[in-house]
Order: structure tokens, then C-alpha cells, then sequence
């Protein structure tokens, strides 16, 4: 490749050898030469550069050639340049004038760009001014708005003067009292803080708010003097509450006045209540009939079966209630939220008490309820006013309760009467209305001591009760025991032990809870009497008989009402173990299946010590082979006159089932012992003609039974 040779030049210097020039630089003295450098690249690529580079050699002497002829033109060209020399001194002295031209114009600029300079300073002084003109118009704005505000706010327009001094109290004037509300305390905040227009106007306002509070509170007390009947009061009640915030007014600004209002109110009011319930109170406790007394318990000889007797012809006004069932009392409880029902007339209609109270407390919460959200929205939400109207009447719904509790032995009735009070009370917490909370509570307390009085009368009369003092002369359920079927089956209903399908209404936690503590000693006395009862009975099958028809009775029951406690559990297994004790009884007292039956229980405990086993005095041939005739030709008759016995005994058919099945078990069980006796011991009787193997036998048995699996 052709292009610039590269030379290398050495300098001689102080320093000795230096290149100048080396792959394409120049370097002098250690420093390169950027232009010459440039250039050699710039002409690199020039075809003229290109064709004199091909063509010579020597670039030095080629370079001495061009400077000599360089040189020959310049001193050729002399003689033009002197030809031309009046034209170049005229231009000499165009290009003078233009430059003196140019310099003033370059002094023009200069002077035109000072000016400049101090125009800006004087705009950006303008702009400044301007900043600071706008900021002291807005601050003198928000002042004037402040001060505006500050003004309005403070000052009494003579149309808020007038409407406060000459305008009624109506829906209207609440807009008068709501703006010399806002100006009080306004006036307030800014007095305290020393502001001197405050205490000029100061006076004005508390002459006005002076003028407003006589206003609304002769305006309030007029309304509550019109109140002479539970219509009037609802109607008083409609027409304050458009001007509810009058009463906020006068409780802020004037609570002296606020209290003689609200002592007005409560007066009127609760007097209006106490009278209207008390009537109504009266008028249907004349209907009320008492079912039990004080000698009416489980465990007294004879009960009476309170009825209306002036109104036996009609049913439906002459209730016919067992004492200790609820029968169809349990209707109160699925009508809880009826209406009051009117007062009937004493002569021709009466009701059980439960039903009354009912009513009665239900027209309380009804007026509670009312009462508290007029009172919430008009004597405000955190006011007492509700409970200080209801406090007389409360007292008097507390001592009719009391005089009822105070005569009453109607377990039954109290317990229901304590269902309604706690489904009330829920119900009163659900409507936010707790100004009966204190009755609530009170009449549960009474309630529940009473209750756990009158069940503990009845426990004691259990307990009291003895073979003297009922004749027991047969097997069948026990009178008290009826009683106690009913009863426990009632309570447990009450308390919400029956199941989800019952259909019956569910009793709350507190009822649940002081009925489970109750029945749990009464059961236990129950179970000691129908033990002292079966001291009647000198016969072991009738003992556990009776017992048999008794357990049977109380769970019949409690599967009527479908409960599900452990009383039921209880229950089922004394059954059970007295089912077994009857069956064992009953094979004991047939003499062929007794001998059976005491063979085998002398040698089950030394079945497997033959030495024991043959030193017993009736372990022979002979005595198993009678044991084995008496069984084969008596079996059958034996059982059949169980069954018959046993069907006759019991009401109840499953029962009689349950025990003849395990009775024919029981004996079934007998003779495999006995054929295991002798395939062990005797083999030789295998081939007596009275030997018959047990699948035979039981299969002959279950075609007797025919209810029950044999053992094959």
C-alpha cells in the first residue's frame, strides 16, 4: 500500500538522539505536532497529494523544488503588485473608513446594551415590587374576609333580634336558636381570649339567650301541661320532637331550667304510665285463677285438679290443667309478640296467670320502647329521662309480680313466667331500650327464689313419702311417678332440652340453668322413693316389675316431648339393669329352670378344675341327666306361660318384648353351659334320648320368641 513514507528525523540536541517523526507522528522535542499531524491525514486522501507522493522519491528535494518556485513567483509577481498601487491605497482608505464606521456602530451597541442592562434591573425591580403588592393584597384580603367573617359572626342582626324576642316557639324559631347558638359560642372562645369587640357584644347575647331560654321552656312546660291521657302525651311527644333541638338549647345554655323540664316530664309522664297500667293491671288480674296450692306436690296423697267450675260447659273458658304438666301452656310462649290482650270479663272468662303477665309486661315494653326513642331523640341519647318514667311503674309491676310470687306453688307456671321475662329482656336489648333492664333483673331473682321454694317443696314431700303412706298394693305405675313424668318432662321443655324438631319454643340460658340444678336432687329422691315403694312387694319379680312400669312411664313421657338430658339416659339404664334383675328373677322362680340354673352357678367358678369339678356332691350322671329331662319336657311350656305372664304385666309392649327376649337368652345361655358340662365331662349323654343339642333349642326358641336373634 502506497501513501505517506514513513520517515524517521533525528535532532541532535543537549540531549542527545530524539525522534521526530514515527509511524505516522511527528514528534519534536517530545511534543507532537497536532496540526501537521492533521494535515499529512487530511491530504492522505487528495489525489493530488496521492499523485505527487507515486511519482517522486525524494520529498525533500521535491519540497526545495516547490519553495524555489514559490519563490521565482512571488518576485514575478512584484511588478503587478506595484502597478496596482494607487488602486490598493484607495482601498486602504475604504476599508479605514469602514472600520471607523464599524467602531461607532460597535459603540452604538455598546451603549444600546448598557441601557439593556439597567432596563432589566429596573423590570426585575418591578417584578419584585409587583410579588410583594400581590402578597400584601392577598393578606389584606384574608384579613378583610377573617375580619368579614369575625363581624357576622359577632354581630346580632336585628332580624335574629326580632325572631328571638317576638317570634313562637315553632320549627322556625330552632333556625333563630341555632344561629345565636353559633354566636354564643363564638363569643365565648373569642372572649376568653381577651378580644374587646367579645365583651361589647357579650351583654346583647346573654340578654337574648335570657329571652330564648324563658321562651323554650314555657314552651316545653305548656306542651307538658297538656298532657292528660296516653293520647295526649303521644300527641305532645309528635310536637316537640320538630323542635327537639329547643330542648338541646336549654340543656346547654340553661340546665337549671333543662332539669325543671325534664322533672315536669317525667312527672306527667310516668303518672300517665302507673295510671294506665294499673288499670289495666286490675282489670285483668281479676281474670286470674290459681291452679296450685301449698298441699298440691308430687309427693302428697291426693291433688286437686283446679277447674273453673262455673264454666265447665265451655272449654275454652274453663281450662282443665293438670298441675304438673304444661299441657297446652306452652301456647304463651309461642305468642310472644301478640298483642296485649283486652280485659276479659271476670264472669265469663279466666286465665292462668302466666297469660296475664304476658300481656301485662308485654304493654310495658311496648311503652318502654316508644318512651325511650322519644326520649333518646328529644332529652338526647345519653339522658336517664326513660328510666326515671318508668321507675314508679316499674315498682308496681314489681309488686304485683311480688304478690303473686308470694301465694303461688305453680312450679310450672313460675318457670314459664321466668321464660317470658328473659325472652323479653333479650328482646328489649335487641330494640335498645334498656330503661327495664332493673326489672328484668329484679323479677328473675324473684322469680328463680321462688321457683327453687317450690321445687324444693316437692323434693321434701318425695322425701317424705313412704309405703304408709300410699296403700301399694299392684305393679303399676305409681302415682307419684306420674306426677313426676309430667313434671320433669315439662321442665325440661321449658329449659330447652328438647330437641331441634320438637316444634317447641327454646327456653333462655338462665331458665336452662336453674332447672338443670334443680331436677338433678329431685331425680335422686325420686329414685330413693320407687325403692321404698317396692318394700310392698315380698316378691322379687314384682318388685323389679314395678320398677320396670315406672322407669318405662318417665320415658315415655320424655319421648312425647322429645328431651334430650341425662335424665333420659338416667332413666334408660335403670330400666335396663331392672329388666335384667327381672328376667334372672323370673327364671329363678320356675322351679325346672331354677335347679338348671343353680347347677350351672355352683360350677362355672371350677369349670376348669375338673378335680373341684367331680368333688361336688351332685356332679354325676344321674343328677345332670334329671337336670336335662326336666328342661327338654318343660322348656316349652315354661316359656309360654312367661310370655303370657309377662305380656299381661306390661302396658307397654316393647317392654314386655325387651324382657322376654332376655329372659329366653338368659335361659338359652343356661343350657350351652350345661351342653359344654357334658361334652366335657359327660360324653356318655350324648346319646341320651332327653340330650338335645343347643342350635335345636334355639332354633325351637326363636320360633316361640320370634322377635329376638338366637345364639346358633
Amino acid at each position: 500500500m502506497k501513501g505517506i513514507p514513513q520517515v524517521v528525523h533525528h535532532h541532535q540536541g543537549l540531549r542527545g538522539n530524539y525522534p521526530e517523526f514515527s509511524c505516522g507522528f511527528v514528534c519534536y522535542q517530545g511534543h507532537y505536532i497536532n496540526k501537521e499531524i492533521e494535515a499529512l491525514q487530511t491530504f492522505q486522501g487528495d489525489q493530488l497529494a496521492q499523485g505527487i507522493l507515486t511519482k517522486v522519491d525524494d520529498l525533500r528535494k521535491y519540497s526545495n523544488e516547490i519553495e524555489k518556485e514559490l519563490w521565482q513567483l512571488e518576485l514575478d509577481s512584484i511588478p503587478d503588485y506595484m502597478n496596482e498601487a494607487e488602486n490598493f491605497g484607495s482601498l486602504y482608505y475604504q476599508i479605514e473608513t469602514c472600520i471607523q464606521l464599524l467602531q461607532k456602530f460597535e459603540d452604538l451597541f455598546i451603549t444600546f446594551q448598557k441601557e439593556l442592562v439597567g432596563i432589566t434591573a429596573d423590570i426585575k425591580l418591578l417584578q419584585d415590587a409587583s410579588v410583594l403588592n400581590n402578597t400584601r393584597i392577598g393578606n389584606r384580603q384574608a384579613v378583610g374576609e377573617l375580619l368579614n367573617r369575625f363581624v357576622n359572626d359577632l354581630s346580632i342582626p336585628k332580624e335574629l333580634h326580632k325572631g328571638i324576642t317576638s317570634n313562637d316557639v315553632n320549627e322556625f324559631y330552632v333556625r333563630y336558636l341555632q344561629a345565636l347558638n353559633r354566636k354564643i359560642s363564638f363569643c365565648e372562645v373569642h372572649l376568653e381570649g381577651g378580644t374587646i369587640a367579645c365583651a361589647d357584644v357579650s351583654p346583647k347575647l346573654k340578654s337574648l339567650e335570657s329571652v330564648a331560654l324563658n321562651k323554650v321552656s314555657q314552651y316545653i312546660s305548656k306542651q307538658i301541661e297538656t298532657i292528660k291521657d296516653l293520647e295526649s302525651l303521644r300527641r305532645m311527644q309528635a310536637e316537640v320532637s320538630n323542635v327537639s333541638y329547643c330542648y338541646q338549647f336549654l340543656f346547654k345554655h340553661g340546665p337549671t331550667k333543662a332539669k325543671t323540664v325534664v322533672a315536669l316530664y317525667v312527672d306527667a309522664a310516668s303518672r300517665i304510665y302507673t295510671v294506665y297500667c294499673k288499670s289495666y293491671l286490675t282489670s285483668l288480674l281479676k281474670c286470674q285463677y290459681e291452679l296450685a296450692a301449698k298441699t298440691d306436690t308430687l309427693g302428697s296423697p291426693v291433688t286437686r285438679q283446679r277447674i273453673i267450675s262455673p264454666f265447665k260447659s265451655d272449654p275454652k273458658k274453663s281450662p282443665s290443667t293438670n298441675i304438673f304438666s304444661i299441657a297446652d301452656r306452652f301456647n304463651v310462649l309461642q305468642n310472644m309478640e301478640s298483642p296485649p290482650m283486652t280485659p276479659p270479663n271476670p264472669k265469663t272468662e279466666q286465665h292462668l296467670f302466666e297469660s296475664l303477665f304476658r300481656s301485662i309486661v308485654y304493654l310495658l315494653m311496648e311503652f318502654a320502647t316508644a318512651e325511650t326513642m322519644f326520649c333518646n331523640d328529644f332529652f338526647l341519647i345519653n339522658s336517664d329521662v326513660a328510666n326515671l318514667v318508668f321507675y314508679k311503674l316499674i315498682g308496681l309491676y314489681i309488686e304485683t309480680l311480688h304478690n303473686y310470687l308470694e301465694n303461688s306453688f305453680d312450679a310450672i307456671g313460675i318457670a314459664i313466667v321466668m321464660c317470658i321475662v328473659e325472652k323479653y329482656f333479650e328482646m328489649m336489648g335487641r330494640r335498645r331500650a334498656p330503661c327495664l333492664n332493673k326489672f328484668s333483673e329484679t323479677a328473675m331473682t324473684k322469680l328463680i327464689t321462688r321457683f327453687k321454694f317450690v321445687v324444693e317443696n316437692h323434693l321434701e314431700s318425695v322425701r317424705q313419702a313412704s309405703a304408709r303412706t300410699f296403700a301399694v298394693n299392684t305393679v303399676a305405675v305409681h302415682l307419684v311417678t306420674r306426677r313426676y313424668a309430667e313434671f320433669l318432662g315439662s321442665l325440661l321443655s321449658l329449659s330447652g332440652n328438647s330437641s331441634a324438631d320438637s316444634g317447641q319454643p327454646r327456653a333462655l340460658e338462665t331458665v336452662h340453668r336453674v332447672v338443670v340444678e334443680v331436677l338433678l336432687p329431685l331425680r335422686k329422691e325420686m329414685e330413693a322413693f320407687l325403692l321404698r315403694m317396692t318394700e310392698c312387694f315380698p316378691e322379687p319379680t314384682k318388685k323389679t316389675l314395678f320398677l320396670i312400669n315406672n322407669y318405662d312411664l318417665v320415658l315415655q313421657v320424655l319421648e312425647k316431648r322429645k328431651v334430650v338430658s341425662d335424665d333420659v339416659t338416667r332413666f334408660n339404664q335403670l330400666r335396663e339393669d331392672a329388666i335384667m334383675r327381672h328376667s334372672a328373677d323370673l327364671i329363678q322362680s320356675m322351679p325346672y329352670f331354677a335347679n338348671l340354673i343353680s347347677f350351672v352357678d355352683r360350677t362355672r367358678p371350677h369349670k376348669n378344675d375338673p378335680t373341684k369339678l367331680m368333688a361336688l356332691p351332685d356332679f354325676n350322671n344321674e343328677y345332670v341327666e334329671t337336670l336335662l329331662q326336666d328342661f327338654v319336657l318343660h322348656w316349652k311350656g315354661g316359656l309360654e306361660a312367661l310370655k303370657h305372664t309377662v305380656t299381661s304385666s306390661f302396658t307397654n309392649f316393647e317392654v314386655g318384648n325387651s324382657i322376654f327376649q332376655n329372659t329366653i337368652e338368659r335361659v338359652l345361655a343356661y343350657y350351652q353351659e350345661l351342653v359344654q358340662i357334658i361334652l366335657t365331662y359327660m360324653k356318655d349323654l350324648r346319646r341320651n334320648q332327653y340330650f338335645v343339642g343347643e342350635t335345636e333349642i334355639a332354633y325351637e326358641m326363636k320360633k316361640l320368641g320370634g322377635f329376638f336373634d338366637s345364639h346358633v
